[in-house]
């Protein structure tokens, strides 16, 4: 700079603002909540469309610290959720009179026959490796049923359920888990969720699960929220890649 100019005045610097006014800080936190995934760049080339000012994504990031927003995990929701839906759901739950321990849930998870940890210990530089034989990995679906005392039975497939293994699933380990629910038994209201697979043969689960005293509901569609389930799912997936809970085997699985 100083060859250039002969001088030792400060270097020009780009034309971009180092401070921000209210009005374009709002235009920022709103930029913020309309479209969460964008990133600091995007940011703040979305700020300049909107007000003609070009600020720096390190102002950006600083601004929105100091106004309260971090960066974090989302959480995706469904846009097709119904929050109409979700109110009839709670509605016929509450309806019911129900103590916690009389609703069981079921619900279908997924996981890869190879999903095993990623993290092992080594040495500080250095790579780790585990030698095991390689192989491609299948599709494991599981059909589980949990309560307010934890996971009651589960099944498993390899590919996805159609409504004939549910059918399956509900006579061979559902029914006989349930209870009465005139005699205010454990277990007594079964919570399903919405997918095809479980509404295929409606009819047939609903008529099956009353044979034997119980109520059969069903969560309002897209609406995991609403399903303690999904909690269970995440330790039953750890415990998976902890405790090696698959074993290959001639025609199938065991888990």
């Amino acid at each position: 700079h100083y060859e250039a100019n002969n001088n030792v005045d400060d270097k020009p610097r780009a034309n971009k603002r180092r401070d921000m006014n209210e009005a374009h800080a709002s235009m920022l936190l709103d930029i913020a909540k309309e479209q969460p995934d964008l990133h600091l760049d995007q940011i703040s080339e979305e700020l300049e469309n909107q007000c003609g000012v070009q600020y720096d994504p390190n102002l950006c990031y600083r601004e929105l610290k100091r106004r309260g927003k971090v960066l974090k995990v989302m959480a995706r929701v469904a846009a097709q959720r119904d929050e109409y839906s979700r109110f009839l759901y709670w509605e016929e739950i509450t309806a019911l009179g129900v103590r916690p321990d009389q609703i069981c849930f079921l619900d279908e998870t997924g996981v890869d026959s190879r999903l095993r940890q990623v993290r092992g210990w080594g040495n500080v530089g250095e790579r780790v490796e585990l030698r095991e034989l390689l192989h491609r990995g299948e599709h494991i679906s599981v059909l589980a049923l949990f309560s307010f005392t934890g996971f009651l039975d589960f099944d498993h497939i390899v590919g996805g359920y159609s409504g004939e293994d549910v059918l399956r699933v509900f006579e061979d380990m559902v029914v006989p888990q349930l209870g009465s629910y005139d005699l205010n038994e454990s277990n007594s209201v079964v919570v399903c969720d919405n997918c095809t697979a479980h509404r295929m043969y409606e009819d047939a689960l609903i008529e099956m699960v009353e044979s034997a005293g119980a109520r059969l509901v069903y969560l309002a569609a897209y609406s995991p929220i609403d399903n303690p389930i999904e909690m269970g799912f995440n330790v039953f997936k750890a415990c998976w890649k902890r405790e090696k809970w698959l074993e290959a085997r001639a025609g199938g699985y065991r888990v």
